[in-house]
């Protein structure tokens, strides 16, 4: 009984994150003392049931043993040492132990979460929040209530996502794992509803006005093409013509390349190499890229950017390689690496049921680590908490198939 409360806790934990925004939860750290007194439930549980203890236990031998597990661990033990040489050894602590909290979450999905009894519970608890938010995306765009940023005077979206590329990135991962359910559900009905569902997070998409979104959506369906249907390329030249009579989304891409070339990323990306230049081979210290950016502008005047100053480095790969260094940066790419492999590997272990989301969740991840070339989307919670889900529902399929065997 106690076991099932704690499930429905979590899973309500994975339903309401999204729908919190930061100018509350920083607030009131309604999420933080939620997740807190989650844990504390669960050890407590732990520690008076004697077969827990030992499920405990089991469970931990087998977490530890994953190649997915041996690297977050590799990399949250560098990033703990990076603490001590940090010039903000707050932010550093920080950053450390938000990632060690991925880590517990993949823990407990995968000890805890039976693939076959609550896959389906999981899927709604993260596709009914995202419906929510998606409707009043629509409706935020209609109305232009609090519309607090714009792109060449035309409004971009926020809803609870506190922001616009965080937005679109939301719906471009949750977007295509819905597709393939779509085009593998036999039902009708069903799948005219997940087709309507599908629109209003493409219409979220193009909304939020985020090119970097737009490129993954892109990427996504280019990459759908290639492993299920070449008729996917549709989507483009539906997508394109709709970009044509909507003159503001025509602009903003017409001016893509321009934009690139004077985009203030190139230069946060050179900042970023510098510091590696510095020190190749630990880095200045996990999130530290923005507390030494003022210093190394001053330095380097030709990477100034009139009005972003104390910015990221808008692109995760970078971030890593000034902060960590090398030493962080190999089991980084190692990490993801691994679970793009395990990902084919899931793939190919499935015939058919299962088969639709696994290539959906491919596609998910495949167009993140695009993302990330061009944001740090793996250190924005609400979206990266997403991909450790899709990690962890990997994991289950995985282990369940193996199990069988």
């Amino acid at each position: 009984m106690v076991n099932e409360l704690i499930k429905w806790g979590f899973l309500i934990y994975l339903g309401i994150t999204p729908l919190i925004p930061d100018t509350i939860n920083s607030k009131y750290r309604i999420m933080d003392i939620y997740l807190v007194l989650l844990v504390c439930v669960y050890l407590i549980n732990m520690l008076v049931n004697y077969e827990r203890r030992n499920k405990l236990c089991n469970d931990l031998k087998s977490f530890f043993k994953d190649s997915i597990v041996i690297f977050m661990l590799l990399l949250i033990a560098i990033m703990g040492v990076s603490t001590i040489y940090s010039t903000d050894k707050s932010l550093a602590i920080q950053e450390t132990i938000r990632f060690g909290t991925y880590i517990a979450i993949l823990y407990y999905f995968i000890s805890e979460i039976d693939i076959k009894k609550d896959l389906e519970k999981v899927v709604k608890f993260i596709y009914y929040p995202a419906f929510i938010i998606g409707v009043l995306g629509v409706i935020q765009f209609i109305t232009g209530k609090g519309i607090t940023r714009y792109a060449n005077g035309v409004a971009r979206i926020i809803v609870t996502l506190d922001n616009p590329n965080t937005l679109g990135m939301y719906f471009a991962v949750l977007l295509f794992p819905l597709v393939m359910i779509a085009f593998y559900e036999k039902r009708t009905v069903k799948k005219v509803i997940i087709g309507l569902v599908c629109l209003i997070f493409v219409l979220n998409i193009a909304f939020s006005f985020s090119r970097n979104a737009w490129f993954a959506l892109v990427v996504g369906i280019c990459i759908l093409t290639i492993i299920y249907n070449w008729k996917f390329i549709i989507g483009l030249f539906i997508a394109g013509a709709g970009v044509l009579l909507y003159p503001p989304l025509s602009v903003r891409i017409l001016g893509l390349g321009k934009a690139v070339m004077n985009d203030g990323r190139l230069k946060h990306w050179g900042i970023a190499l510098e510091m590696f230049k510095d020190k190749p081979l630990i880095g200045v210290g996990n999130g530290n890229y923005v507390t030494l950016h003022p210093e190394y502008v001053k330095l380097f005047p030709k990477f100034i950017v009139p009005g972003e100053e104390n910015y990221p480095t808008h692109n995760s790969y970078f971030k890593i390689l000034s902060e960590l260094g090398i030493l962080g940066f190999i089991p980084f790419m190692l990490l993801h690496t691994t679970i793009f492999i395990r990902s084919i590997k899931v793939c190919k272990l499935y015939s058919e049921k299962y088969k639709g989301l696994i290539k959906g969740l491919i596609v998910a991840l495949l167009i993140f680590f695009q993302a990330n070339l061009l944001d740090n989307m793996w250190f924005v919670p609400k979206v990266t908490f997403l991909y450790w889900i899709i990690v962890g529902i990997l994991i289950l399929l995985y282990r369940n198939k193996k199990a069988a065997k």
